[in-house]
């Protein structure tokens, strides 16, 4: 079963990307990338969640 981690969950999780990292290779995806309507829906959560 799927389970949300909060944000100190998640900064404690070993191994994983950095911030920076991710909103980089995010806005790398949507510039460099044909996507669809959801696909930008997802790509605005994900920056807005991770705080991009």
């Amino acid at each position: 079963m799927l389970e949300l981690l909060s944000n100190e969950e998640l900064e404690q999780v070993m191994g994983g990307t950095s911030k920076e990292e991710y909103c980089h290779t995010l806005l790398m995806i949507a510039l460099n990338n044909d996507l669809d309507e959801g696909a930008k829906e997802g790509a605005r959560i994900g920056a807005e969640r991770a705080g991009c």
